[in-house]
């Protein structure tokens, strides 16, 4: 095997010859000489190393060498095209000069003092602090040379102008194609929301729902998530509407269900959900009339503006409800960018946006400002501001153009608030009641051998309003949602992954080149032979040719097969490896975790449902302890007691030809006193085929009562009616029910309740929808239980399930 240390070295040496080489045919400022950036690099390799994921030497090389190219490259393209455009070029000592900062900015991205306090573990969390400080950048000139890098800057430096007045076509790596407006920032233009993916987990270690009053069930105790419900006992405030053109947030008294007052929403914002802390109650929105920037193509003669564009953000608006009759907005925080998520700690929020960059960092006419996120609040200022270029971070390995912005709000102190940036993040937000982590995905879809996406890792530590970004790092695989991460005691962080990869390396790489020549032939083809005829007399030969039969194809066959595995790994506090255990389940997928202590719960599917118990204790040796296979699979797990766990998700069925179909919901309860020898105790099944349940995908939805042992899941359930014969295709199903279903769980059984519905006599779910009266939320209140849709809230006996009183919203 070859050495990685030699490997490094045969680049350094290969990139060197090349500086040396460019060095000899073009004269540059002493600052930037071959010699000197070799020298630059040879001292950074015996700097103290900082504890994050770092690129390797031949990289950072490649790194400096491409600053230096960059603006060597600009010069040309100053000479030539901006001739063309009428415009001067810059002297060379400024192309120099702005050579020379970027590779120092190329150095200041991979070089930092490393924390030294090797017997106080808090204060050399501090200098590892600190020390990241220097990942921040120094003016708005530095992030725009990184913009300009991450974009593929030898490919924003090719136009191809077109004729006067008629923009240039070619793709903009800004905007999809120049000039062109892509709507809004990223998350919902691009489907990337937070509700991309089923989550799959429950409240914590130590489910929340203990006491009387209801409250939101969440990852981690302590560390309240926002939702369209939440309550303080005596009020319940509920968000309704959230899609119409008249959203709302009603007040609603407890004991009766008297409407204290309402919140009417702005025609352009949509509400998202609610947080609800001592006396303030706080609103995420998101707005896409944020701020407007100007739009700006590539023409013969020169960049000219050709319309504007408005960005989005997500905003907190505080209101005053010490009053609930008359609650009084104090208040409006705003942040570029999409909603991502949110958590809420003692009163302070943390927000989580993910903000688009669609400047092209290579126009002038932007101004470096607009290149960075913006953020407004009202308590301080009217109008938005940009953020300062010192509250940008640029981590050690930038994965895109876009930002993660972070802000913590404090609800009753409107002087007291923090913004921070970070170019590159993602869209599932993990939260201890230390750190925040946040986690999104990179796809390399042209890497054949080996894993094709990786999981990366941003942390920070949160302290009230203070937010310091600590590392990054990744992992092989993705991730399905926010609970397959979780934090250990000693603050190691342990997250489970399924990684996907072909089968075949070797035929998949053949199979693409293939293609990519049958592609490139076809177009020669066409480009040479002479019009083709009407459609309706094209051969079918000629079609055949173009679209080639692979039906006959087995999957085995198939060059693109993929295979899957599901691993767990376990980082330090700084993101570096620690120990890892993986190969679990091939051909399977992760559909939930659940980590309690130092035992992970992790269950996969294909045709089973295996729940596997992993020993976590210690870091570095993950030990699977057992293994246990039932029907079906579950999407949520929810720890009951300190023993057992309660499974929701689905029944299954195998089919004739092998294949796998999902039959009606299933509650399992697993006996994990012997992590070795898990076994399901117990089984309810709702509904049959068609079934479904919001708590499937949000666990918001689950309500767990735990001081009366009552679990509430709002359901759909359909039924079989007519042919129930063998042959799955001629059975039919009709729906059957939408409400609440209530069950007593225990450590030792599964107990129905019974039900509750706004809907009683409707037989037509398209008639329920239409009339708004899906329950979307339970909530409870001493002994009393409530049903929330979009029409209505009703209040029921817990003891009787008698309806005690019900308000039109």
């Amino acid at each position: 095997m070859t050495d990685f240390y030699e490997q490094d070295q045969e680049n350094l040496n290969f990139i060197s010859e090349k500086l040396q080489q460019i060095d000899r045919e073009i004269p540059v400022p002493e600052s930037v000489t071959a010699s000197r950036l070799i020298q630059r690099m040879e001292n950074d390799e015996k700097s103290p190393r900082l504890r994050v994921v770092r690129p390797r030497t031949w990289q950072r090389a490649a790194g400096y060498a491409a600053a230096f190219l960059l603006l060597l490259g600009g010069g040309l393209y100053w000479t030539v095209i901006g001739h063309q455009m009428g415009k001067q070029a810059p002297a060379p000592q400024e192309l120099m000069s702005s050579a020379a900062t970027a590779c120092d900015s190329a150095m200041m991205l991979e070089s930092a003092p490393a924390a030294t306090a090797e017997d106080d573990p808090g204060a050399e969390l501090l200098e590892h602090i600190e020390a990241m400080r220097s990942y921040y950048a120094s003016d708005y000139a530095q992030v725009r040379e990184t913009l300009k890098l991450v974009i593929d800057a030898p490919r924003a430096w090719e136009p191809e102008p077109m004729e006067e007045e008629v923009a240039n076509e070619k793709s903009d790596p800004m905007t999809g194609g120049v000039g062109v407006d892509t709507g809004f920032e990223s998350g919902a233009a691009n489907g990337m929301t937070a509700d991309s993916h089923p989550d799959t987990g429950g409240d914590g270690e130590r489910a929340p729902g203990g006491g009387d009053v209801y409250s939101t069930n969440v990852q981690t105790q302590d560390v309240d998530e926002a939702d369209i419900v939440k309550t303080d006992g005596e009020y319940i405030y509920y968000l309704s509407n959230q899609g119409s053109e008249e959203p709302q947030i009603s007040i609603l008294a407890a004991d009766d269900l008297t409407l204290a007052s309402t919140i009417s929403i702005q025609p352009d914002v949509i509400p998202i959900d609610l947080f609800l802390a001592d006396g303030k109650l706080a609103v995420l929105s998101n707005t896409y009339n944020f701020t407007e920037l100007p739009r700006y193509a590539l023409y013969t003669d020169g960049v000219k503006q050709v319309g504007t564009r408005t960005t989005s953000a997500v905003s907190v608006d505080v209101y005053d409800i010490s009053d609930p009759a008359n609650p009084v907005n104090e208040r409006t925080f705003e942040q570029q960018g999409d909603y991502v998520s949110s958590r809420l700690v003692d009163d302070v929020v943390y927000l989580v946006s993910r903000s688009a960059n669609t400047c092209n960092p290579h126009y002038e006419e932007y101004d470096d400002a607009m290149l960075v996120p913006s953020v407004l609040d009202t308590a301080v200022d009217q109008t938005p501001r940009t953020m300062a270029a010192s509250d940008i971070c640029i981590p050690a390995e930038v994965t895109d153009s876009n930002y993660t912005v972070l802000s913590a709000v404090r609800l009753d102190d409107p002087d007291d608030s923090t913004t921070k940036a970070v170019l590159g993040g993602g869209n599932t937000v993990y939260m201890s009641t230390d750190n925040l982590y946040v986690a999104g995905y990179r796809y390399d879809g042209d890497n054949y051998l080996m894993e094709a996406g990786e999981t990366t890792l941003l942390k920070f530590s949160v302290d009230g309003t203070d937010i310091d970004l600590i590392a990054q790092g990744s992992v092989p695989g993705r991730i399905d949602g926010q609970f397959a991460l979780d934090e250990g005691e000693t603050g190691e962080l342990r997250i489970a992954t399924t990684t996907e990869r072909y089968a075949d390396p070797e035929a998949a790489r053949k199979a693409r080149e293939e293609n990519e020549r049958l592609r490139e032939e076809r177009k020669r083809a066409r480009m040479a032979a002479p019009a083709k005829p009407d459609i309706e007399e094209v051969a079918e030969e000629d079609i055949a040719e173009v679209n080639p039969d692979t039906s006959s194809i087995s999957p085995e066959d198939d060059p693109y097969r993929t295979v899957t595995d599901n691993n767990i790994y376990v980082l330090d506090e700084y993101l570096e490896h620690l120990g890892s255990l993986m190969g679990l389940a091939p051909e399977e997928s992760i559909y939930s975790v659940r980590y309690i202590g130092d035992i992970a719960y992790l269950v996969t599917f294909e045709q089973v449902d295996p729940l596997f118990a992993i020993d976590l204790s210690d870091p570095a040796n993950p030990v699977l302890l057992g293994q246990l296979k039932v029907p079906g699979f579950s999407e949520y797990l929810h720890p009951i007691g300190e023993n057992t766990l309660l499974g929701f998700g689905y029944e299954t069925a195998v089919t004739e030809d092998g294949g796998v179909t999902t039959q009606g919901l299933k509650l399992s309860l697993f006996d994990v006193s012997d992590p070795t020898n898990p076994r399901e105790t117990e089984v309810y099944r709702l509904g049959d085929q068609g079934s479904y349940s919001p708590a499937l995908y949000d666990h918001r939805a689950f309500l767990h009562y735990s001081s009366k042992d009552i679990i509430g899941i709002p359901v759909t359930l359909y039924e079989q009616f007519g042919n129930n014969s063998g042959d799955r295709w001629s059975r039919n199903y009709k729906f059957a029910f939408d409400g609440l279903y209530l069950f007593r769980v225990t450590e030792e059984s599964i107990k129905f309740v019974g039900h509750l519905s706004q809907s009683d006599g409707i037989t037509d779910e398209g008639e329920i929808y239409r009339q708004n009266l899906n329950i979307r939320r339970g909530v409870y209140i001493g002994d009393r239980i409530y049903l929330f849709s979009d029409a209505r809230a009703s209040m029921y006996s817990l003891d009787t399930l008698e309806l005690l009183e019900e308000t039109d919203l």
